[in-house]
């Protein structure tokens, strides 16, 4: 492992600040919500490989400084079902996989973070679970892609997002395929198509039918007007 490469990561948390700490698009048919963020402290538990002990301390704050702006970029209600006062990091070095949300604690697999020592993305995802803390009912897919929604956007502004292969891709690809459609739906239809979204999964009542009261089109037409978007016919 590459320690020296810690150095990276500081800067990875506050670069994108500047970019990503802007207010949430200002809501076209009603005033901005006035938040009132209640923000766990965050304790990352290295027991298990003390060697990313400067990894964990790096998430720890990643954390701190992106919990309270993920919240308002989502207009999540941080009063329902508030998390505890301490939010523990598990790395679990046995894990496989990536990292997942369980309940009220953030899992990181110990041998990903050692393979891609760079991916602070992946905490700042991950993170974005334990904001809509979301009560089952919702399709994975939307989950998913909001959660990297919100990582591509606001967090790695300046990575750009993979090339679609549209003749394989679909809008329920999940994660960076599904994060690209809903930029691109804000984009031209709702600049505040995700808080909406957010709080329909939330209040569990979402429904794919919901795009179309929001966009006056359904998933699989806006999904045809993305692809044109990007590959126009010739």
């Amino acid at each position: 492992m590459k320690i020296r490469h810690l150095a990276l990561l500081l800067p990875l948390i506050t670069m994108h600040p500047a970019r990503a700490a802007d207010a949430p698009p200002t809501p076209l048919d009603a005033p901005a919500k006035t938040l009132v963020i209640n923000a766990p402290r965050f304790e990352a538990d290295v027991s298990q490989s003390p060697e990313l002990q400067p990894w964990g301390r790096a998430a720890e704050a990643l954390c701190q400084q992106w919990y309270g702006r993920i919240v308002q970029i989502l207009e999540s209600d941080d009063n329902v079902r508030p998390l505890p006062p301490v939010v523990k990091i598990i790395f679990e070095k046995d894990m496989k996989g990536v990292a997942h949300v369980a309940g009220n604690t953030m899992h990181i697999a110990v041998p990903y973070v050692k393979a891609h020592y760079d991916d602070m993305g992946m905490v700042a995802h991950e993170l974005v679970h334990l904001v809509q803390r979301y009560q089952g009912g919702n399709p994975g897919w939307l989950v998913e892609g909001m959660a990297d929604y919100v990582r591509s956007k606001h967090f790695e502004p300046l990575i750009a997002l993979p090339r679609i292969n549209f003749e394989k891709a679909k809008y329920t690809d999940a994660y960076k395929t599904t994060a690209a459609f809903l930029i691109w739906i804000e984009g031209k239809y709702d600049a505040r198509l995700i808080p909406k979204l957010h709080a329909a999964m939330r209040a569990r009542t979402y429904k794919d039918e919901l795009f179309k009261e929001l966009t006056g089109k359904d998933l699989p037409a806006l999904w045809e007007e993305f692809r044109l978007s990007i590959a126009p016919p010739n």
